[in-house]
Order: structure tokens, then sequence, then C-alpha cells
């Protein structure tokens, strides 16, 4: 009866084993339906964003600019879409999808910096696109992150885990 038990206990054990390890494999990691330019264009086509300009990451200088005031490293990424504010606008709208789940923890803290670059840059200067750009939102699902700072994060935010799936 004992080697019963015993052969039923490690049974046991090695299949929650075998579960814990497909658990981290990334098999259900979610997927985006579309490129992270496409989901910047859909939700730029449902919430406005005030005098952004799209960085080109495929440029040198714009992606050490980037590099330089965030942190953030395009090896990082497998695909992103970067439209940041300009001057008198605190709206940003930074996508990526990192290469592990490592790399979007990276990335989220590099959206984070870049938050806090746009509050510090208000600070002194205009009290709305302060106030907006301290509301802003960096949401992680998976692999995928965004920053959002805009008149309408919630809806973004709906539109980005939409995407998401």
């Amino acid at each position: 009866m004992k080697k019963v038990f015993m052969i039923l206990c490690l049974t046991l054990c090695a299949l929650l084993a075998f579960t814990a390890c497909a658990g981290k494999s990334g098999a259900g990691d979610p997927k985006c339906s579309m490129s992270m330019s496409e989901l910047a264009e859909d939700i730029m086509g449902k919430v406005e964003f005030a005098m952004t300009m799209s960085v080109d990451m495929t440029n040198e200088d714009e992606r050490a600019y980037l590099a330089e005031s965030t942190g953030l490293d395009p090896a990082w990424m497998a695909d992103s879409s970067i439209n940041t504010n300009m001057i008198v606008s605190a709206d940003n709208l930074f996508l990526a999808e990192g290469n592990t789940m490592e790399d979007a923890e990276k990335i989220a803290e590099a959206f984070e910096k870049q938050k806090q670059n746009v509050i510090q840059s208000f600070e002194q200067y205009l009290p709305d696109p302060l106030e907006m750009a301290k509301n802003g939102q960096v949401v992680t699902k998976g692999r995928y992150v965004m920053l959002v700072i805009s008149s309408d994060n919630d809806t973004v935010i709906a539109a980005f885990e939409a995407a998401i799936q």
C-alpha cells in the first residue's frame, strides 16, 4: 500500500512540475492583431493627439536621442511606434512589442522615464499639459507596452487592450 501511495505522490509531483514549466513557455502570450504602426494609426483615429511627431527608429540620431533621454534600447523591441510631444503639447503615444518579457519590463521603465520627462518639461511652464502628463499611464499586456498621455487615456487603453489578445 505504501508503494502505491508513493508512486501516486511521485506521479502527482511530476505532473505538477510539467504543468509549471509549460506555463513559462510563452505559448499563452497575448498577440497583437496588427503592427505597432497600424495600432498607433487606429488609436490616433479614435483619440486626437495634438502636435505629436513620429520618431523614426531607423534614424540613428533619433534613436540616440531617445536612448539618451529615456534609456530605451531599440534592441529590446520587435516592433514599435513612437509618437512624442512637441513644445506646447504633452500628448505622447509610445507603443512597443518587447522581444522577451524581460525586454518588456525594460521598455516599461523607459516609457515611465519619458512620462517623467514630459512632467518635468511642463512643471514651470503650462498647467494644462502638466496635468495631462501627470495623468499619463504606462500599460503592459504580455510583451506589449504602451505609454499614453492624451486627453482620453481610457479610450486609448481600451483600444490597446482590444488589439492584444
